[in-house]
């Protein structure tokens, strides 16, 4: 099948996925969920969700030096930047923005290898974070609130924490190395496999030093997506959607669509019905969520005018 056929079905997939939620979230109630929407609330879901991406260019940017890469704070944020518009405009969730980014990193003097390797391990590096962090919340909110609150959820926030700790040990596994034996192609393979073997346990020894940045990331991510819910009439706590946006975030990220639309509803009333939220609240949320993005993508357009490519 060809490219083009591809990005047809991912963009039928996601519409169809955000059909399903709209229909099952009853049409005239997220209407109206989304009609009284406080705007002060939102502005400042705008603003968070902008810090957010300012601070993940900053980690990408410590990423890419980590390489020997060139890698300039100001110009990186610029093509972080383009890349929201982009992810805004073409099929393909974040992978779409995620290439241009590989490109543009390379055309400031850069091998095009290294340059994608940092922008996935940026991406690497934000989810392995965001799964730390909602684990932490999760148990945290769970500790609190096993006796007080709701320890049915409680109970289940738990066993989510767990299965989000396993994921974490994920970059800690070893990697295997592989002794050439001649010229062949797979010999060729193989010294391609301990380069970028070495390359990664670069980055696992610097994960930690990343990890501040992902924190604040992500931190900022969930603050944005609260304050859009608080302004549709979300009625949980900043902690509990700490916990529960990991899930969201992640099923988003995935290469079907435009800009995360519709995996990102669907992921979100899955997840926040397990602590009570209406349907119709949790789509709204998302949706809002979606539109913060998409008015960075506005806001950030006029920086391809600054692109020489």
């Amino acid at each position: 099948m060809s490219k083009t056929g591809i990005k047809i079905l991912r963009f039928i997939a996601a519409s169809c996925l955000l059909a399903a939620v709209i229909w099952y979230t009853n049409p005239a109630k997220l209407v109206k969920t989304l009609s009284s929407v406080e705007l002060r609330w939102f502005a400042l879901a705008v603003a968070a969700s902008i810090l957010s991406n300012i601070a993940s260019a900053l980690r990408w940017a410590h990423i890419a030096r980590l390489f020997s890469l060139t890698a300039p704070a100001l110009p990186l944020i610029a093509i972080y930047g383009r890349g929201v518009t982009i992810n805004n405009l073409l099929p393909g969730a974040t992978l779409s923005g995620d290439m241009l980014r590989a490109y543009q990193l390379h055309k400031l003097g850069n091998p095009l290898g290294p340059s994608t390797l940092s922008v996935v391990l940026d991406r690497f590096s934000g989810l392995w974070v965001l799964c730390l962090v909602s684990a932490a919340a999760a148990a945290l909110w769970s500790g609190t609130n096993s006796l007080t609150h709701d320890p049915v959820l409680a109970q289940k926030l738990t066993i989510y924490a767990a299965l989000l700790g396993s994921l974490i040990l994920l970059p800690f596994l070893p990697l295997p190395r592989f002794e050439p034996k001649g010229q062949s192609k797979l010999d060729g393979l193989v010294r391609s496999w301990n380069n970028l073997a070495q390359q990664l346990a670069l980055f696992r020894n610097n994960l930690p030093k990343t990890a501040l940045q992902s924190v604040m990331v992500q931190l900022f991510s969930s603050l944005a997506f609260w304050l859009g819910g608080i302004s549709v009439g979300l009625d949980i706590s900043y902690w509990l959607v700490l916990a529960l946006c990991a899930p969201v975030f992640i099923i988003a990220a995935l290469p079907v669509g435009i800009g995360g639309w519709g995996t990102r509803e669907f992921a979100a009333v899955l997840v926040f019905g397990f602590a009570g939220v209406s349907g119709e609240t949790a789509a709204a949320t998302a949706i809002l969520y979606g539109l913060c993005a998409v008015i960075q993508g506005i806001l950030y357009a006029p920086l391809f005018l600054l692109s020489k490519d």
